[in-house]
C-alpha cells in the first residue's frame, strides 16, 4: 500500500523524506525554526527546500502546555501569507494545527498535509483532510 502527496510525493519510499520546520511562535521550543515575519519565514522555507526537505511544515502555535494560545483568526493571519508564497513556489506545505477552522482556511490555500497536533475537532478534520486529498500526520503530543 501507499500514497501519493502532491502528485509526487510516494509514500512509503525507497528514498528519505526530510520535512522542514517553520514556527510562527516565538514560544517554540526549536529555537532554530522561529521566524517572526512573513518574509523571514518565506526565506525559511525557500531554504529548506534547497537544502533538500520534501515538505515544509508550518505551525502558528506552539504545542508546549504552558504556551499562549493563539486565536483562530491570528493563526490565520500568521499562516496564510506564508503558505500562499511557498505554495506559489511549488513547495508541498504542512500546516501544525488541531483546529478546524485553521486546517480548513489553510487548505483552501492550498496545504496538502495537516500535521494533527491534538484532538479537538478531529473528526471535522478528517473530513476536510478528505475533501480536499489531503494527508494527515497524527501526532503524540503529551499532556
Amino acid at each position: 500500500h501507499h500514497f501519493d502527496i502532491d502528485g509526487d510525493l510516494r509514500f512509503p519510499s525507497r528514498e528519505p523524506r526530510v520535512m522542514g520546520v517553520i514556527n510562527l511562535s516565538a514560544d517554540s521550543w526549536y529555537r532554530e525554526s522561529i521566524c517572526t515575519t512573513v518574509d523571514s519565514a518565506v526565506e525559511r522555507g525557500l531554504e529548506l527546500r534547497d537544502q533538500g526537505a520534501s515538505i515544509v511544515d508550518i505551525g502558528a502555535e506552539s504545542t508546549l502546555d504552558q504556551s499562549q494560545r493563539v486565536s483562530v483568526t491570528d493563526q490565520q493571519r500568521l499562516l496564510l501569507p506564508v503558505i500562499s508564497q511557498l505554495v506559489s513556489e511549488g513547495i508541498t506545505i504542512s500546516v501544525e494545527t488541531y483546529n478546524a477552522t485553521v486546517a480548513d482556511a489553510c487548505l483552501e490555500a492550498g496545504v496538502k498535509v495537516l500535521n494533527l497536533t491534538g484532538s479537538t475537532n478531529s473528526e471535522q478534520v478528517y473530513r476536510l483532510a478528505a475533501e480536499h486529498n489531503a494527508a494527515v500526520i497524527i501526532c503524540y503530543v503529551a499532556g
